[in-house]
């Protein structure tokens, strides 16, 4: 394994590869593995790249070889977090459903925590059953910090497709054309409006 620290938006982190792949992500409250090689790897400095890209916002996803060690049921919850949309939340029970089995949720928290590879593999999107922000290994404040970031992208997103929109609605009765009716323009706004409120919207 080899491992090489970066001071990153959300504090020191440090990012683990072996055999070409992404294996660990340590957050500053971490403890890092000893007696491992200390190198900035070309795969390592991509993914170091990507982090600071998505604290950015300008990415969502990551396209990145990762391999994640832990048992299969474990691998099997990791890989059903990872598909949990940018911007979005998902419960424990969610996960456990979509697993297989809908009485792991316990079993579902533990491999959550155990998540080598946070952020990458997108565990602070789930939540309690009832919405509330629970267990994070970097923290709930950086939990909360990841989902707002995520949250406020996608309202931006939302804003600038309605914009477009509307442009061109607008573009089309200047020349005359049939585009998008009132109903319909009205409608993209509804939606717009209840992504930007998270739902609130009546």
């Amino acid at each position: 394994m080899k491992i090489y620290f970066y001071q990153t938006d959300i504090g020191k982190v440090c990012l683990a590869e072996d055999c070409g792949s992404i294996t660990n992500l340590f957050f500053a409250t971490d403890v890092t593995p000893q007696n491992v090689e200390i190198c900035e790897t070309e795969i390592i400095k991509e993914a170091s790249r990507q982090l600071n890209c998505y604290l950015a916002g300008e990415i969502k996803d990551f396209s990145l070889p990762l391999v994640p060690y832990g048992t299969d049921f474990m691998r099997k919850v990791w890989k059903f977090l990872s598909e949990v949309p940018y911007g979005q939340t998902a419960s424990y029970k969610d996960i456990a459903t979509a697993a297989g089995n809908p009485k792991a949720v316990r079993a579902v928290g533990l491999a959550n925590n155990k998540n080598p590879i946070p952020i990458f593999i997108p565990c602070h999107r789930i939540v309690g059953s009832d919405g509330k922000l629970v267990g994070y290994r970097g923290g709930l404040a950086l939990k909360k910090q990841l989902l707002g970031l995520e949250a406020k992208n996608r309202r931006r997103e939302s804003m600038l497709r309605l914009r477009e929109s509307l442009i061109e609605a607008e573009e089309d009765r200047l020349a005359g054309k049939k585009g998008s009716s009132i109903d319909d323009v009205d409608e993209m706004m509804k939606k717009t409006i209840m992504e930007v409120t998270g739902g609130q919207h009546k």
